[in-house]
């Protein structure tokens, strides 16, 4: 058995490492392409298993696809699996970001222009595998009746209309703002609270007050942004969780298993003691070399699990997070923080977050020595600290919701969690047609020639995911030579 679980750990790891090379696209973009390799390819756990993981990394902060394998891992190998998945995960992301900064200054922008090439061939393979997704949603949609099916299309189409106005107007060119454009973190935001305070029934007491609610929370929220009052906002945000809490308490008063919350109500508490020491003992094992070096690194690892901790609504807001905390703070530059580290992560595979805060790390050392050595020490603790935030705030989050299970409100969610993916990860196939389209007009190559090659390659990832039923590694390779070849070839030829 222990050599059992030792071998799956490998191949877990080895997957998730092969996924973070290849995590174009944002935390997101990766929940399809992380299901195919640990569910459908090696079956390491099963898709209800892996929908927990789901459920339960969309609510809490952090980094997504970090959250999900460190939940994978920690369901097959415990302690050591949790933080072997999530360092998997990230690692590769990280070594290209380090990789990039001590070489930018020798390779200039000819090595931005291969890694844009290639992102545009693993684009168009993450555009297939978004596709596949929620192909595979309205599949099993349709597969519980007529009813199900219908209410899955209606929740696609309406998280899809709301999200997608920002990427529609920046692919048509558009001048002006969408109506709405939400966020993620304001579309799970809306989600969750209508699951929690109407359990999804419709009643006269209920419905219309929560109807009411997030009508004025979309023209808040909204891009137009009609009403402009963060007063109202924030009243209207305290209400709709108070309500929302109200909700979850009835649910599990008239419907709970409270018999099993009080008996694992001492397991738990003690394995998240458990769980939380290791990741900070990994924190403190890793900034060894750097605490020696400079004590200023204590500052650093409190604002970075900090920041981790509030960082809600992906990539694109950890950014302004980091620099109200880091660039305004002084551990870099503002020139150092958007003129070189933003476009690396930006055009680099892996979490936004980790790589962000492991190059911030990078440039604390360097500003504070002088030296790259010096630097790269100093980074140890920054990917450190971008593991190990996510992986706790998981860990603690991950519990509350095993015990709650059984609560009606939660299996709703469960239930209703890949219809709402489903319709935000639509919004991510624009985003991710929209990097393409950016990556290929940057160098050259026109709006039209760079939609083609994305539509050819998606289609031919489509043929052998579908027919000839592929591995992901046959299609990421054949996505990626495609991507620098097809890209070379039009650049040679303008």
């Amino acid at each position: 058995m222990e050599e059992k679980n030792r071998t799956d750990l490998k191949r877990l790891f080895a997957s998730l490492f092969k996924i973070g090379c290849i995590g174009f696209g944002g935390g997101s973009a990766l929940i399809p392409v992380i299901e195919r390799e640990v569910v459908e390819d090696k079956a390491m756990i099963n898709e209800d298993e892996y929908n927990k993981d789901v459920v339960v990394a969309c609510i809490t902060p952090g980094a997504l696809p970090v959250e999900i394998s460190v939940g994978i891992g920690k369901r097959i190998g415990g302690i050591k699996g949790m933080i072997g998945a999530g360092v998997s995960m990230t690692l590769p992301g990280v070594l290209f970001t380090l990789m990039i900064l001590t070489l930018l200054s020798a390779l200039g922008n000819t090595l931005f222009k291969q890694i844009q090439f290639l992102s545009i061939g693993l684009g168009s393979f993450i555009c297939c595998l978004l596709i596949s997704y929620v192909t595979n949603s309205l599949k099993v949609a349709y597969s519980r009746g007529k009813h199900n099916f219908i209410n899955t299309v209606i929740i696609m189409s309406v998280v899809f209309v709301l999200t997608c106005g920002k990427n529609i107007f920046k692919i048509l060119s558009l001048e002006g703002s969408p109506i709405f454009g939400l966020s993620t973190v304001n579309v799970l935001i809306i989600a969750f609270f209508w699951i929690l305070f109407t359990h999804c029934r419709f009643t006269w007491t209920r419905v219309p007050v929560a109807g009411a609610l997030i009508a004025v929370y979309l023209l808040c929220v909204g891009k137009i942004q009609l009403i402009t009052s963060s007063a109202v906002k924030n009243t209207v945000l305290v209400i709709m969780a108070a309500l929302a809490i109200w909700g979850l308490y009835m649910s599990i008063v008239t419907g709970g298993s409270g018999q099993r919350v009080k008996n694992a109500h001492n397991t738990n508490i003690k394995r998240i003691f458990v769980e939380v020491v290791s990741w900070l003992l990994f924190i403190l094992v890793l900034s060894i070399p750097a605490l020696i070096l400079h004590p200023q690194i204590i500052t650093f690892i409190t604002n970075g699990f900090g920041s981790s901790l509030a960082s809600f609504g992906g990539g694109d807001a950890y950014i302004t997070i980091a620099d109200g905390i880091f660039v305004e703070g002084g551990t870099l530059t503002e020139t150092q923080f958007y003129n070189y580290l933003v476009p690396i992560v930006n055009i680099l595979p892996g979490s936004i977050l980790c790589k962000t805060l492991t190059g911030i790390s990078y440039y604390l050392g360097y500003n504070l020595t002088g030296s790259v050595t010096m630097s790269l020490i100093f980074s140890l603790s920054g990917f450190a600290v971008s593991v190990a935030a996510s992986g706790v705030v998981f860990c603690a989050i991950y519990h509350v919701y095993d015990n709650f299970e059984e609560v009606e409100v939660f299996q709703m969610i469960s239930r209703w969690i890949r219809p709402i993916i489903s319709g935000l990860l639509l919004n991510v196939l624009l985003s991710m047609f929209y990097s393409n389209l950016n990556a290929g007009t940057t160098n050259g190559i026109s709006t039209i020639t760079v939609a083609f090659i994305t539509a050819l390659i998606t289609l031919i990832n489509l043929y052998l995911y579908f027919a000839k039923k592929k591995s992901n590694l046959v299609l990421i390779l054949v996505s990626a030579a495609l991507g620098l070849l097809i890209c070379n070839g039009f650049t040679i030829a303008i």
